[in-house]
């Protein structure tokens, strides 16, 4: 390889951008949980071929344990999504009031 070659590696080379990634502090079990709302027909038009009973999915993550819950919502109302976020908090250990 000659030094030409060489120093135009380099030079169009680049360099990796190292970023600061926020760090999420947890405590302990059910002290930090994350949950999305996620409407499956957006994302699946073309398999459904009936009635939609259940069109969206809530999902919480209790963070510490990475345990995933999920609850089929058959609409996207506070009422709804408050009883699944409730059926979820109830089967936690330790038992939160909400």
């Amino acid at each position: 390889m000659k030094k030409e070659d060489n120093l135009t590696y380099q030079v169009s080379r680049g360099f990796r951008k190292r970023f600061i990634h926020r760090q999420d502090k947890v405590y302990g079990i059910n002290h930090h949980w994350e949950a999305d709302l996620a409407d499956l027909f957006d994302h699946f038009k073309d398999l459904v071929t009936g009635e939609v009973k259940d069109r969206y999915i809530l999902l919480i993550q209790e963070i510490f344990t990475k345990k995933v819950y999920v609850r089929a919502l058959p609409n996207n109302l506070v009422n709804a999504v408050l009883h699944a976020f409730e059926d979820i908090a109830s089967q936690l250990q330790p038992s939160y009031n909400f």
